[in-house]
């Protein structure tokens, strides 16, 4: 068990320190001490965020660090400011802190929110290089921060640590752009909370980075739910074109006048055509760089076709906030980008035809990261193996591994496989969702309190719970899919 001095000095914000987490603490202040990278698998309940941030922090504050603490769950911001707040209640420190969600989900400009995210960056740019931002002027003059803005900046400072939810509001109630303060914020902040891709969207780092004056060698990156990192980095990474999206573009070129670019449209419609005539419905290929740039070359230069899509969707976003023909000019942008690490493919819906540049090797991002940070933690509840993340993440050799074992007991935890039920696609049916039904029901009417219900899919749950409901004897509560951040609070 760790001594209580050095339980203070590592600024551990609790009385008492759950079994485990000591060991928890002691392996993150070692490897940051030793500028090593710390791979945890550690199960829920165990107290990873306050076992792990204590130390950073402690560390970061002896040293001019900066902590990022990546996550993707509004409620992990919350529970990482409420963690800050509780080392400043004990400790009596002033810490500055920023919490940081999307620019997007920032933004107080009225429906901006339906945006694409690549789509709402070409706008919010747009809207303030010709000062149409009434947040943003507000916010800034002339590069300048106005009197309004430096109050609020103030304000907030002394707040910190807050949760993006009242920089929003406090910025809502003096008509600022709630970004610009909490890039501010930033600027000065001991530990920033924000999501994974303000470090490791290559384009979204380098500008944030710049904007709050941070370099990476400086900074201890802390990644929560890390499990989740591969596969968002290669989201990231990965562009799409759709037919769909060609068929808007399209008509956008025949609104607004552009006659030769809607030619060139349809040229590239037909192209997404030719190319998968022969899939049958619901298969896919993979294709060739070339074989999509020579088709288009043929009828037109493929770097002025880019060049021209690019201006016209700068032109449109003065009109309308999003523009499709500035969609179509980033994937063909994108789609000339290296191989090492990529596929291309081409699909063919029931709806709609799919050419899609695909990330596959996460590491191509996330190397240059782990290499160049004073030091990263990436931890969850779900890591293992820890040696398959450290190599698809591209880990060094040193990487420290550690996996903890749940220290709650096995006799608390009943798991119960009942074999005469089945979500098998070819055993779906009435009779079987009213036995699945009738097994949860039965169940949850005898546990004493709550109880949760997950499944593989929402029609899945939906033709379950039309049975379930009737036999349970408790309150039924249903999520609703695709919910906003916003609207799942």
């Amino acid at each position: 068990m760790i001594a209580k001095d050095e339980l203070n000095n590592l600024l551990f914000p609790h009385s008492k320190v759950r079994e485990i987490q000591d060991d928890m603490i002691l392996e993150a202040d070692n490897a940051i001490k030793n500028k090593k990278n710390l791979i945890m698998h550690a199960p829920t309940g165990i107290g990873k965020t306050a076992g792990v941030l204590a130390p950073a922090l402690a560390y970061a504050i002896k040293n001019k660090l900066t902590v990022f603490f990546l996550t993707n769950r509004h409620t992990q911001h919350i529970i990482a400011i409420n963690t800050l707040k509780k080392i400043k209640e004990k400790y009596n420190l002033d810490i500055k802190a920023a919490d940081i969600i999307g620019k997007k989900w920032m933004c107080p400009v009225p429906g901006v929110e339906k945006l694409y995210s690549n789509e709402f960056a070409d706008y919010c740019r747009a809207v303030r290089e010709d000062n149409k931002c009434e947040f943003y002027a507000n916010t800034r003059e002339k590069s300048k921060l106005t009197v309004k803005a430096k109050a609020v900046l103030s304000e907030l400072k002394n707040l910190s640590p807050c949760h993006t939810e009242n920089v929003k509001d406090l910025c809502s109630k003096y008509k600022l752009c709630p970004y610009e303060i909490s890039a501010l914020l930033a600027r000065d902040a001991d530990v920033i909370i924000t999501d994974y891709y303000y470090i490791f969207s290559p384009a979204i780092r380098d500008s944030f980075f710049k904007r709050i004056q941070k370099e990476i060698d400086k900074t201890i990156i802390i990644v929560d739910e890390g499990h989740n990192l591969a596969s968002r980095v290669r989201d990231l990474m990965t562009e799409r074109l759709s037919s769909f999206m060609v068929k808007r573009a399209i008509n956008e070129a025949k609104k607004f006048r552009y006659y030769e670019a809607r030619e060139n449209l349809v040229e590239i419609k037909n192209i997404l055509d030719n190319l998968s005539k022969e899939l049958k419905q619901d298969d896919e290929a993979i294709i060739k760089k070339q074989e999509f740039t020579n088709k288009i070359s043929q009828v037109m230069d493929y770097d002025d076709l880019v060049s021209d899509l690019e201006f016209i969707g700068d032109a449109v976003r003065e009109t309308k906030k999003q523009s499709s023909i500035g969609s179509i000019a980033r994937f063909l942008s994108a789609w000339q980008g290296p191989d090492q690490g990529f596929v291309r493919i081409i699909e063919k819906k029931p709806k709609s035809i799919i050419l899609s540049y695909r990330c596959l090797d996460p590491s191509l991002v996330t190397r240059e990261i782990l290499e160049n940070s004073h030091s990263t933690i990436i931890m969850s509840g779900t890591l293992t193996p820890t040696f398959m993340y450290r190599d698809l993440l591209g880990f060094p050799e040193n990487t420290i591994e550690k996996s903890y074992k749940s220290p709650f007991p096995v006799k608390n935890r009943l798991n119960i496989i009942i074999p005469e039920t089945s979500t098998k696609y070819s055993l779906r049916n009435e009779k079987q969702f009213r036995r699945i039904a009738k097994i949860c029901a039965d169940i949850v009417n005898e546990v004493p309190g709550n109880s949760a219900l997950f499944f593989p899919s929402y029609a899945i749950r939906d033709s379950v719970n039309h049975f379930f409901t009737k036999l349970c004897r408790k309150t039924t509560f249903l999520e609703i899919p695709n919910l906003k951040k916003e609207e799942k609070k």
